[in-house]
């Protein structure tokens, strides 16, 4: 079975690379946005560039965490299930209905 550092690992350089794009392309956006000189075809295009890589960024991870998943055993699964619950009612508060 191929281990998880070895899938989390295997794309990770483009990864950062992708990541890097994407924080150049926005601060590239804001500092037109802040000029307010630009051509709305302009800022349509560099927001539509810089959305491209932030999905195109989402569809790798989606895949390398899927990949991983894949590779987990069904009690390691479950752990992972167990632990998303406990995360998400730890965001979530306590219930609304709690302080009456």
């Amino acid at each position: 079975m191929e281990r998880l550092d070895t899938v989390f690992e295997k794309d990770r350089p483009e990864r950062i690379a992708l990541r890097r794009k994407i924080a150049e392309m926005d601060r590239l956006l804001r500092r037109i946005l802040l000029r307010a000189n630009a051509e709305d075809v302009a800022v349509k295009r560099l927001s539509e560039q810089v959305e491209a890589l932030r999905a195109q960024h989402n569809v790798r991870r989606t895949l390398m965490k899927f990949a991983i998943y894949r590779r987990l055993t069904p009690e390691q699964r479950t752990a992972l299930a167990q632990l998303r619950r406990a995360d998400e009612d730890m965001r979530s508060g306590p219930p609304r209905d709690s302080d009456r």
